[in-house]
Parts: structure tokens; C-alpha cells; sequence
């Protein structure tokens, strides 16, 4: 509501950012149907893009448009560094009130662009877009998400099910996301951590434009892992339990066998060798090493975590009734 209220005597600003790697084929299009729904929006912009070490001719056709309109700017990384980067290269040079990540490829539908924006005026600091089909991913692709998301909400990782990196963010949102230095990110779970409050929208992704998807499912895994390794310790955890029950069922089936073998001279008439014996005596050294490795585990990925200096806490300033005095910056 106050940022309504602002907004009639400040003509808002919304940055779009798009990474980009070899859409040659897709960035002049895509450049005019943005443009025209952010001035159907009824704010000033700008649209970045990302050129993530691109062989093809993004760099120059971008350039080209860019000698022309004032409100697209060209970000050229030295090298392929990966969409994560690209991201997180377009979050911090981006300097609008609000920001608008969506795909190069036109797989995200700009014509959502004013709808998220409202959602924004009217008070969402994240305005996050739902997936809800899409019919030209591929067999490994599509089991490879449903794996993904199942394994993300299993581990404690929580990203929503077919959330996508199409998102308008507050510039809030955007200030705190740019004080995160880990390097092995994913940036939608990043932006999910940081707990600000959000509306989600669905959508139909739209076949891409040209071209073929750059990201291969080798990308997309590599990508899941580092979402994991960098939001949940569960799976240390898992570890340790289950050493934990290996060691205890290993107890369970020695002090059986010297009730039922020694005590009472084997009643059940069972023969136990003492192959058994060692198979048990193994079974108990393997839990307790699976223990001990747990333990190391988790005080190695506490390190970790310090190292990733992500903020203590967050506090929510739009939310929040406090001064300037409150606070250190």
C-alpha cells in the first residue's frame, strides 16, 4: 500500500536482466515485446543483458540495439561462467527499484511483466513464477525435475515445486541477495531462504523462439547438487542415523547370541559359526565408522556454512518500524 502511494509521485523504475548464452536468434524479438510491456506497465527501465560468454553473435546484436535505445545495456562476461553467475552479474549491476529475471529464450511469457508489477505495487517484495506445464521438455528433463524437487523437499532444501528463475524482486530483496558470497549458489533457493514476502503466479512456458536449449541435463544437475550442498546438512544427518541403527542392530544380535549360545548352551538349536560372529563384529565396526564420519561430516559443513558468511538474520525494512538510528550500515 505505501509503496502505491509512492509510486504516484515517483515513476518507478524495474530492471530486467536476462542471461543469455547464443540467443542471437532470439534477442531482437524478445527485446521489443519486453519493452512494450513495461511501457504498458507504465514505468521507466532499463533491460540488461547478460552475455555468458556467448560463440554466436549476442554480444554484437545486443551492442547494435543498444547504439539505438538507451534502456538496453550489455554485461560481457570474459568467459562462460554459468546462468548462476550470469544471475547474480545482472542482480548486482541492475538498479532499479525492482528487478525482473526471466530467460533470453522467450520460454517465460513477458506479457506477465505488468501483472507481476502490480503484485509489487501492491506491497509483494517477490513475485515468483509458477510452472505449471511444459510441453516441449524432454522425457530425461521432465523425470529429471520431478526427481529433483522430490529429493529438494526430502533433504529439507524446500524449493517449490516448479518454481522458476522468473521472478520480479524488490530492491530490498536485491540488496540482501547481494551481500551473499558463496560461489556454489542457486539462485532461486538463495532468493527463497531470505524469507520475504511473496506472491506466487502460474504460467505455461512457451516453446523457445530459436535454437535449442543451452543448459544440458549435466548443467542441471550440477546445479541441483550445489542447491544442496549449500542449503541442508539432512543428509549428513541421515548418515549418522543410520550408523546409529547398523551399530544398535549389531548389539541387538551379539547380546543374542551370548544369551542364546553361552548362557543357554543354544536352546534354539541354531549353530551360530563364527563366520556370524565376525559378520556381526563388521557390522558394528562399519556403524560406528559411519557415525564417526557423520559427526566429522557435520562439524566440516558447520565450517562451511561460516564460510559462506551468509547474514545471521534478515531484518525486513518495508515490514519493519524502526530508524535509520536503529541500525548500523
Amino acid at each position: 500500500m505505501l509503496r502505491g502511494i509512492m509510486n504516484k509521485y515517483h515513476k518507478p523504475k524495474v530492471s530486467v536482466v536476462m542471461p543469455a548464452y547464443n540467443e542471437q536468434d532470439n534477442i531482437e524479438w524478445f527485446s521489443k515485446e519486453i519493452a512494450s510491456q513495461l511501457k504498458k506497465a507504465g514505468v521507466d527501465y532499463e533491460i540488461y543483458y547478460v552475455d555468458d560468454g556467448s560463440s554466436d553473435n549476442t554480444a554484437k546484436i545486443v551492442t547494435d540495439l543498444a547504439k539505438n535505445d538507451a534502456h538496453i545495456k550489455l554485461i560481457r562476461l570474459a568467459r562462460n561462467f554459468g546462468k548462476e553467475a550470469a544471475t547474480s552479474a545482472g542482480l548486482h549491476y541492475a538498479t532499479g527499484d525492482a528487478v525482473i529475471v526471466l530467460d533470453a529464450d522467450g520460454q517465460h511469457p513477458a506479457d506477465l511483466i505488468p501483472r507481476f508489477i502490480e503484485e509489487w505495487k501492491g506491497g509483494a517484495q517477490q513475485v515468483i513464477g509458477i510452472r505449471t506445464s511444459n510441453e516441449k521438455a524432454g522425457f530425461v528433463k521432465t523425470v529429471g525435475s520431478k526427481v529433483f524437487y522430490m529429493l529438494s523437499n526430502a533433504l529439507g532444501a524446500h524449493v517449490r515445486r516448479n518454481a522458476t528463475d522468473f521472478r520480479l524482486l524488490d530492491r530490498e530483496v536485491v540488496d540482501t541477495f547481494k551481500d551473499y558470497t558463496e560461489r556454489k549458489r542457486m539462485t532461486r533457493a538463495l532468493l527463497d531462504w531470505s524469507g520475504y514476502e511473496t506472491i506466487f503466479i502460474d504460467f505455461e512456458a512457451k516453446p523457445r523462439l530459436h535454437g535449442v536449449a543451452a543448459y544440458s541435463v549435466r548443467s542441471l544437475i550440477r546445479l541441483a547438487l550445489n542447491g544442496y550442498i549449500s542449503s541442508t546438512l539432512k543428509p549428513l544427518y541421515i548418515i549418522s542415523l543410520f550408523g546409529a541403527v547398523i551399530t544398535v542392530l549389531s548389539l541387538f544380535a551379539a547380546a543374542f547370541i551370548i544369551i542364546e549360545q553361552v548362557l543357554l548352551n543354544d536352546p534354539l538349536g541354531l549353530g551360530i559359526t563364527g563366520t556370524a560372529v565376525i559378520g556381526i563384529f563388521v557390522m558394528f565396526l562399519v556403524g560406528i565408522l559411519m557415525i564417526a564420519q557423520g559427526i566429522a561430516a557435520i562439524y566440516i559443513a558447520n565450517i562451511h556454512l561460516e564460510v559462506q558468511n551468509r547474514p545471521l538474520y534478515i531484518v525486513n525494512r518495508a515490514r519493519s518500524i524502526i530508524s535509520k538510528d536503529n541500525r548500523n550500515e
